[in-house]
């Protein structure tokens, strides 16, 4: 009798749950987020990433040797390169002048532009990730994401090569 009433209970159970409520989406809280907007900033976030990058280097000397990858072509990427460096040697790692290091800090940035929609204006963001790599296997990874006004977004944009003139000659044999 127990265990039909144990079984009896299993079920009802069981069938209730099937029979609830399908989950409900739930809107996201007010979040900050943080903008970029100056040099300033970006020497804070070179900052970040070189703390967290020494803390990931250890307390070892031979293993506080780091080489820095320049990584895009953009006057963000030039800034925030020698920020990064100044920071990183501030923080007590050795920084390698070449490739040739255990350690490999590598860094990218991506841009997300959202179009305006409803009473949303258009706006642009910015992703930064920095990945360190030993002996070529990734050991940190971190990845920020920053708000960037519109009339600064030139500055995360690959700077353009001036096209030279194309200048056709004729050859006339005599």
């Amino acid at each position: 009798m127990k265990r039909l009433a144990l079984s009896w209970m299993v079920f009802v159970v069981l069938w209730g749950t099937g029979c609830s409520y399908a989950p409900v989406e739930l809107p996201y809280f007010l979040q900050f987020q943080s903008q970029l907007q100056a040099a300033r900033h970006w020497d804070e976030l070179a900052n970040d990433v070189a703390v967290e990058t020494a803390k990931l280097l250890g307390e070892r000397t031979e293993d506080r040797i780091v080489s820095v990858a320049k990584m895009d072509d953009t006057k963000f990427g030039e800034a925030f390169y020698e920020l990064l460096l100044t920071r990183l040697v501030q923080n007590k790692a050795a920084v390698a002048n070449g490739p040739n290091a255990a350690n490999v800090l590598k860094y990218e940035t991506v841009l997300v532009e959202h179009k305006a929609s409803g009473s949303r204006p258009a706006h642009v963001e910015v992703i930064l990730t920095s990945t360190l790599y030993k002996n070529s296997f990734i050991i940190g990874r971190l990845s920020r994401v920053y708000y960037i006004q519109d009339p600064d977004t030139w500055h995360y944009y690959a700077k353009k090569v001036p096209v030279q003139p194309v200048k056709t000659y004729t050859m006339k044999a005599e």
